[in-house]
């Protein structure tokens, strides 16, 4: 098992570095910050039964379009944990990469957990983008934290999984 243990994480630090070798190339680095966006994006899409949220997003600037919006919110998202990853393994010794990437993870995690529900439901209406018609109650806040909490789920947990892999000694 110990083997099969090094062979990945020889695999992961070999794949990650011919990666980040390739970011020189455009359609890399586009794929590299859009791939975990777009899953972010499917798994996160059942949060769109809601009607509130769909009304969200139908609202937001400047497309005023559901799918333009959410895809563009939900893209968005991913771009910093990914790039706090890429930094984090291009510029940072081996020995502390693991946990600049947990820290960079649970920082984002933390900021959007506490700002995006606010963003939404707070300085949104006030800018002048109505979009809950039930008056921005309680379980309008419910929605928008368990919304944000799972989005930062789907993306944060395949991350802390490879900064575990990257700390393993091989």
């Amino acid at each position: 098992m110990i083997q099969n243990l090094d062979w990945l994480c020889s695999g992961v630090l070999a794949s990650t570095a011919s990666g980040l070798a390739g970011l020189a190339d455009a359609r890399s680095a586009v794929l590299l910050g859009i791939a975990p966006g777009l899953v972010a994006v499917v798994l996160w899409s059942p949060f769109l039964l809601s009607g509130r949220l769909r009304s969200l997003f139908r609202r937001l600037p400047p497309a005023n379009s559901l799918l333009i919006s959410y895809l563009v919110v939900g893209v968005g998202l991913a771009v910093p944990f990914v790039l706090g990853t890429v930094v984090a393994l291009v510029r940072m010794p081996q020995a502390v990469v693991s946990n600049v990437i947990l820290d960079t993870v649970v920082q984002i995690a933390f900021v959007y957990v506490v700002a995006l529900p606010l963003l939404a439901g707070d300085v949104l209406p006030k800018l002048g983008v109505d979009w809950d018609s039930t008056g921005y109650g309680g379980t309008t806040w419910l929605l928008l934290v368990g919304g944000v909490v799972w989005y930062v789920v789907i993306v944060a947990v395949p991350l802390g999984f490879l900064a575990v892999l990257l700390a393993i000694p091989h």
